[in-house]
């Protein structure tokens, strides 16, 4: 199994006083190259849930997984190497540096590489994304010369640069409008599809959502297989 959550809880505290419980004993088995969507009412713990999966955030019970290792056992040092060799993340708002080229942002994760035989493979896998993407003339320009759609292309070849197994995407098309939108989904899914890249994003956009090969509901701390009946925001 690529990812397993076992038991997921997370809840928020305030001076050792519970404030919320987001995720109560959650569990999701992910295969490898699979793509899944989670959807749900604001504020049910989307975000949250992808941090842990990410490793951003530590759950306060249960366990991540990652081919059957538990990443909690991972110190700070391994946690960080792990994240930069494993996942790649996409957000809502594309975070690009604006004094930087669009090809000086794509190389960021790049920057703590230190075996220069794989980073040199990753700059010419960001050259070639670039191509794919569409967005190879525009590399020299900074993101205030460019489109929101071609800002958040660069953004998905920033998260991809250094080959992850896993791409983790929250609201990736929440800031887009339709046709960008669609753009955008078009790329997510081809390069799940083509590269074997484990897909997993959180998403208020119904198309999109269904695109996936599963779709879950997050409800009240628990992931449940969506139906079609059943609310997706």
């Amino acid at each position: 199994m690529f990812l397993r959550l076992k038991q997921i809880s997370k809840s928020f505290f305030s001076k050792g006083v519970l404030i919320r419980e987001v995720l109560s004993k959650l569990s999701l088995e992910v295969e490898e190259g699979e793509s899944v969507s989670i959807v749900g009412p604001s504020g049910s713990g989307k975000t949250t849930l992808l941090n842990i999966i990410g490793t951003l955030d530590q759950p306060n019970e249960g366990q991540v997984l990652y081919k059957e290792k538990d990443v909690s056992l991972f110190n700070n040092q391994q946690l960080a190497s792990f994240r930069s060799r494993q996942i790649g993340f996409v957000f809502q708002q594309h975070y690009l540096l604006p004094q930087c080229t669009l090809w000086e942002n794509i190389l960021v994760p790049t920057l703590p590489l230190k075996d220069r035989g794989w980073k040199n493979q990753c700059i010419q896998r960001g050259q070639e994304l670039l191509k794919r993407t569409g967005i190879w003339e525009q590399r020299h320009q900074k993101p205030g010369e460019l489109s929101g759609g071609e800002c958040q292309r660069a953004a998905v070849v920033r998260a991809l640069i250094n080959a992850p197994s896993l791409l983790l995407a929250d609201e990736p098309t929440g800031a887009l409008d339709q046709k960008n939108s669609d753009n955008l989904a078009e790329l997510l899914f081809e390069i799940n599809q083509s590269d074997r890249v484990t897909l997993i994003m959180v998403t208020h956009n119904t198309s999109l959502a269904a695109r996936a090969n599963k779709i879950f509901l997050l409800e009240e701390g628990q992931l449940k297989p969506h139906r079609g009946n059943s609310p997706l925001s």
